[in-house]
Order: C-alpha cells, then structure tokens, then sequence
C-alpha cells in the first residue's frame, strides 16, 4: 500500500499550467535573474515535504496534486504518516481549503454525484453524510472532509486506485469555488 495525501483544489491546474509554461520556452531560465525562494516564499507542497521529513517521514510529489509515501510493508497502516501529513498541512498551509457554506453546499453536490459514480461503477463508498455534516466538517478540522473515493481506497494496489479515479475523478481536485 502507497500512503496518499492530494493538494487544494485548484493548485493542480496552477501547477500544470506552471509546467506547461516552462515546457514551452525550450531553454532553461537564465540563473544570472533567477533567485532562489527564500524561506517564507517556499511553496506549500515543497514546504510540507519538507515537514515530514523532518519529522521522520518520506513525502514526495505524486504528479497529480498531492503527496505520496513509500510503499509500505503488509500489515502496516501508514497511520503515522498520514498524522505527519496532517500536522504539516496545518503547519505549512497546503492543502487547507476555506469555502464559504454556499460554496461548501456545492462541493457537496458534487461529492455526492462523485459517490454515484463510483457506485455506477460498481464500488461501495460510505454513503455521504447530511449536508450540514459535510460542512461541518470543514468547519471543525477534526476529521477530514468526507470524500466518496477516499472510502474505498483503503488497501487498494496504485493500478485499481488509478483505474478508479479516471473512472470518477474526485470533485475536490478540481474545484475552485
């Protein structure tokens, strides 16, 4: 099993644009007007990795917006990695989302279609909680938001995990409010 943590919505399509600009200019930026980031002008997934390795931790960029771990051994949950990616999220900012209760109702509209996806496609995802209990959840930070997909990929292989989310991609990847 791959422990997984994914990036605000939004960032992604940042990113790939990032990429797709520096892909098109056909040389590299000339060092002698390039600086470095400094400390406080490092970006938030860059900075989170930076945060679990020094708590003990090996996070690197998974291509598709958020953060993937080594392959863990059988029988091992990855339960201290994902308490590491939260406590650096927090610290760190990335991945922290804050929508207001109109825009929070329309991302659990499209959670729930995301749910009936995944069940069209033959997966059993919990069924989503009330409306006022998704955005609750934003609200206390307790426990993660509920995401359909997340429920079904525990201890599933990186191919089936693959397969699952070009079938349905989950909404929170792409949402920008």
């Amino acid at each position: 099993m791959m422990v997984r943590a994914r990036l605000a919505p939004g960032a992604l399509l940042t990113a790939s644009i990032l990429m797709s600009l520096l892909a098109c200019t056909g040389s590299p930026p000339d060092s002698s007007t390039h600086t470095s980031p400094g400390p406080s002008e490092v970006d938030p997934i860059t900075a989170t990795i930076r945060c679990m390795e020094e708590r003990g931790y090996e996070a690197f960029p998974d291509g598709m917006g958020g953060l993937n771990g080594p392959e863990l051994p059988p029988g091992q949950s990855g339960e201290g990695w994902a308490e590491a990616v939260n406590a650096c999220r927090e610290e760190t900012g990335w991945g922290i989302e804050n929508y207001d209760d109109e825009q929070l109702a329309t991302l659990y509209e499209l959670e729930v279609e995301h749910y009936e996806c995944l069940v069209a496609e033959g997966f059993t995802p919990e069924p989503p909680p009330s409306v006022q209990a998704y955005i609750d959840s934003w609200s206390s930070r307790t426990e993660p938001p509920y995401q359909a997909f997340a429920t079904v990929a525990q201890g599933m292989g990186q191919g089936a995990y693959m397969s699952m989310i070009k079938l349905c991609p989950p909404p929170r990847w792409t949402y920008t409010g």
